[in-house]
């Protein structure tokens, strides 16, 4: 899964290309996340492991009876991640003392789970692309169920300090197929009230969801989103059309930061100038790229054939190469 690379520059070096250390687990390891102290990863074979960031020993870990397949979403001594999904079509949102691994709470939603689970405001953001289609928000500190949204199918999120940002895809009947209709909705995480909607594309029913393409980005007063071959920048406040960008392939994923846009087209990576609306650098890859991350002016990210790139965020000037 693409997801084991999320975040594994945090584990690195930015500077350089040095390993720390390394850790044999049981089940194919398939996300990682991290805060200051530890390591959460994620494998195939159910179990949550808690490592200590600077030395890999096992902290605690835990049996989510699933496979946890979908980076964690960690906040100060909380840590939130979801379960299962194919081929059971069931996940779970569970919830974990950071220190100690003991369950705050657990949700199961029919589906597969759409993303990392998003905290703002101390609710839980949590939801299934397929199966029932419902996004859930729970309270972090009671594990309570707030509100939920049915059929609602969010296939990504993204949120700022005030709201969530969700792609909704509704379904409709066509003359020999299923149609459906993907939309950009503003939630307020509080009540799950929407703000605004703005509907994006049209189109014949793809049933393939894959969590690890960030199809969401926000900044300061806007939302980026891509569909299919375009990149939509919307008004973060009224949910307007700012601009429609075309491009000559299908975009998987977007990520903005410092006024620059990197999307990424199977195996190549744009830096994309919104303003301008031309490409700042272009790097093609061996395999997928996946879940881009800027920091100290260095742009790192994975590939489906396990190499971490890192590059110059401005210029796409090659750094190095973690294999």
């Amino acid at each position: 899964a693409l997801s084991i690379w999320k975040r594994l520059s945090e584990i690195m070096n930015y500077g350089g290309s040095a390993l720390n250390w390394k850790k044999n687990l049981t089940g194919r390891i398939a996300t990682a996340g991290a805060d200051n102290d530890h390591v959460y990863v994620g494998s195939t074979n159910g179990h949550f492991y808690c490592l200590n960031r600077r030395n890999g020993n096992r902290v605690w870990t835990f049996n989510c009876m699933s496979p946890v397949q979908v980076a964690p979403s960690i906040n100060k001594n909380k840590v939130f991640v979801m379960s299962g999904g194919f081929p059971s079509n069931l996940a779970t949102l569970h919830g974990f003392d950071a220190m100690t691994g003991n369950s705050l709470f657990n949700h199961m939603i029919p589906g597969d789970p759409t993303a990392t689970p998003l905290y703002v405001k101390n609710t839980v953001i949590a939801g299934t692309a397929t199966g029932s289609g419902n996004l859930i928000a729970v309270n972090a500190k009671t594990g309570k169920i707030i509100w939920r949204r049915r059929s609602f199918f969010p296939r990504a999120y993204a949120r700022d300090k005030k709201h969530v940002y969700v792609i909704s895809r509704r379904f409709t009947n066509g003359s020999n197929d299923i149609k459906y209709l993907e939309s950009v909705v503003c939630i307020n995480p509080k009540t799950g009230k929407a703000k605004w909607s703005f509907n994006a594309v049209r189109g014949s029913l793809n049933p393939d969801h894959n969590p690890s393409n960030i199809r969401l980005s926000v900044n300061k007063n806007k939302v980026y989103a891509v569909f299919e071959n375009s990149l939509v920048i919307i008004n973060k406040e009224n949910g307007s059309l700012i601009k429609k960008y075309n491009f000559p392939a299908p975009v998987v994923f977007v990520y903005n930061k410092n006024n620059i846009v990197y999307v990424g087209m199977n195996d190549k990576i744009n830096a994309f100038d919104p303003v301008e609306g031309k490409v700042l650098f272009t790097f093609n890859s061996n395999g997928v790229v996946a879940y881009p991350v800027v920091k100290n002016n260095i742009l790192h990210f994975g590939t489906s054939d396990r190499f971490v790139y890192a590059l110059d965020a401005k210029t796409g000037k090659y750094f190095f190469l973690f294999v």
